[in-house]
């Protein structure tokens, strides 16, 4: 009899954007790098790639 292996992966998405156009791709990128993505590591205990 074969087994099933379960996967614990989620594949989880977010979308950041400038609602009124003011910033642009490289403001919202760094934005993020600096502020979302080191508080989703601390959240998470992981290290961002």
């Amino acid at each position: 009899m074969a087994g099933r292996r379960r996967s614990s992966s989620m594949l989880h998405g977010l979308a950041i954007y400038s609602p009124k156009g003011t910033r642009d791709e490289v403001f919202i990128s760094n934005y993020a790098s600096v502020n979302i993505r080191d508080a989703i590591a601390r959240h998470s205990r992981t290290t961002p790639e």
